[in-house]
């Protein structure tokens, strides 16, 4: 009998399938010890109040109303506390949910759930490309087992997932389509950094 050799098309295609597989798998790790972790309750620091407030003048259609109350509850304040308003993303994520569930704090604080999950599977899918499986599985695991993120993620309705996630996705698909995948690493790489830093200034805060 001759051995035939797979095409290497087909080799690829296993390849990814397998790392898809396997990121979902981590994904649901790490979603379950988040869900196992969330509760009702939320601490009275961040600006989780002003996201939902912003997600129900979205949904009610006073966008003006709520920018022009927040405006000068913040013109009352010896300090500035925070913006105005907040760059309307992460409401515009909140609202779907709010619609569904009213201010319930624990389908709220699934959204961050959810964005971490996805993050982690591009994240697994990115790395995958360029380490072996085990690299690219203890690499994943460093976030989706973080105790100090799976804390953070489940316990609060703040932007810095979001933002997270969204700018590692754009630079992805940035390194994909626009930029040679050797030059790209190092944009990647310093982006994942500045992420990790949860720097409010440029994420609108949290």
């Amino acid at each position: 009998m001759l051995n035939k050799k797979i095409p290497a098309a087909s080799r690829t295609s296993v390849k990814g399938s397998l790392s898809y597989i396997i990121a979902c798998a981590l994904a649901c790790v790490s979603a379950a010890l988040m869900l196992a972790l969330v509760d009702s309750d939320h601490n009275w620091g961040g600006d989780f109040s002003q996201y939902i407030a912003q997600a129900k003048a979205l949904i009610a259609g006073t966008i003006p109303t709520q920018i022009a109350n927040n405006t000068l509850m913040m013109s009352l304040n010896d300090f500035p506390y925070g913006p105005n308003v907040y760059p309307w993303g992460y409401p515009l994520l909140l609202a779907p949910v709010l619609a569904i569930f009213g201010e319930n704090l624990l389908a709220l604080k699934c959204v961050n759930i959810a964005l971490f999950s996805l993050f982690i599977i591009c994240f697994y899918c990115y790395v995958a490309r360029r380490f072996s499986m085990g690299a690219s599985i203890t690499l994943t695991l460093a976030f989706a087992l973080n105790p100090m993120l799976l804390s953070f993620v489940s316990g609060n309705i703040l932007s810095d997932i979001a933002y997270m996630c969204a700018s590692f996705i754009a630079v992805v698909v940035l390194q994909a389509f626009v930029a040679p995948l050797e030059q790209a690493s190092k944009l990647a790489a310093s982006t994942m950094a500045t992420n990790n830093s949860f720097n409010n200034s440029l994420g609108g805060g949290a």
